[in-house]
């Protein structure tokens, strides 16, 4: 068991008690099955605005603009852990979620900043494919320690909210995504996944000749790498 194990759990669905955060309680559940801390944050009122493709967060080592999104990173920050979820809209993750997304983007992929943490997705839809995304979503926070969908509607019964239709199957999955999240914090894998790999090798043996030639452009880059090393 993984005692104080911290996970923070990123909803990423304008709907603070819809079918997205009904998946995303059960595999928090299976978090604290395993002894883990379970921090929830609704991203819709996170007050958190667009990134302005600025670069200065390269420099800097955080996002400039004032808004909620400096306490999100924060709290990111201070967790190995990723509970990640948003229903699908067009085939993508809402427009909420990729706004933290985006502000994650350039130090995640310079800087490694959440190199080290695990994450599961969480994925709705009504009739169209979630699990995809719920993929995607792992794998933009940390390495994947799952992903688990569901569809909300059928041509038979119409709509039904996962919170009162009995999915046994599903829950049970997703609990069990939840404690392996927790045991992969603690113990990790022999292997990695194959896309930490490839971003790792295009970080340290492609992007660091970019970062060295420039490095008052990625000064934070740079620090955050030579903390690494100590």
């Amino acid at each position: 068991m993984a005692d104080g194990a911290k996970v923070i759990a990123l909803n990423g669905s304008p709907h603070c008690k819809g079918n997205t955060a009904t998946l995303m309680q059960w595999i928090a559940d299976g978090c604290r099955e395993a002894g883990a801390k379970v921090e929830w944050i609704d991203i819709a009122g996170a007050d958190v605005g667009f990134c302005l493709g600025c670069g200065a967060c390269l420099r800097e080592g955080r996002c400039i603009v004032e808004d909620g999104f400096a306490r999100l990173y924060d709290q990111l920050l201070d967790t190995r852990g990723v509970i990640v979820g948003s229903p699908v809209y067009e085939g993508q993750m809402t427009a909420q979620l990729k706004a933290v997304c985006d502000r994650l983007a350039q130090l995640n992929l310079y800087a490694g900043v959440l190199e080290g943490h695990w994450a599961v997705g969480a994925a709705t839809s009504g009739l169209a494919p979630a699990r995809p995304l719920a993929r995607q979503l792992a794998g933009l926070f940390g390495r994947s320690s799952g992903a688990v969908s569901a569809r909300t509607v059928t041509l038979r019964d119409g709509p039904r909210p996962l919170a009162t239709t009995q999915r046994p199957h599903l829950e049970r999955r997703a609990r069990r995504a939840g404690r392996r999240l927790v045991r992969d914090i603690e113990h990790g894998r022999a292997i990695a996944p194959f896309k930490s790999v490839w971003i790792r090798f295009l970080r340290h043996r492609l992007l660091a000749r970019l970062v060295r030639r420039y490095p008052e452009r990625f000064a934070a880059v740079l620090r955050i790498w030579e903390g690494e090393a100590d």
